[in-house]
């Protein structure tokens, strides 16, 4: 069985290991998403969790229809049950 490796994740391989197939069909990744990684990468958080975090902000800024980047203080008091 192939592993698939997500977008996500591409920034912790460099392109010369991942796969011409997931290269080619992988949605670039924005600046604060890589940050992001990095800074859960560096705190030593599992990939499950760093996938977990991503999943949450995903729907943060689909609630808003916004990145994530645009969004301040008062957006997440209004998301926030």
């Amino acid at each position: 069985m192939q592993r698939t490796i997500l977008p996500m994740t591409l920034s912790r391989f460099s392109t010369a290991s991942v796969p011409m197939s997931v290269r080619s069909t992988a949605k670039p990744i924005s600046a604060l998403r890589r940050r992001m990684i990095e800074d859960m990468t560096i705190r030593n958080l599992s990939p499950t969790t760093q996938r977990s975090y991503i999943h949450a902000v995903e729907g943060y800024s689909r609630y808003f229809g916004r990145s994530p980047d645009r969004l301040g203080l008062e957006d997440v008091r209004a998301f926030a049950p």
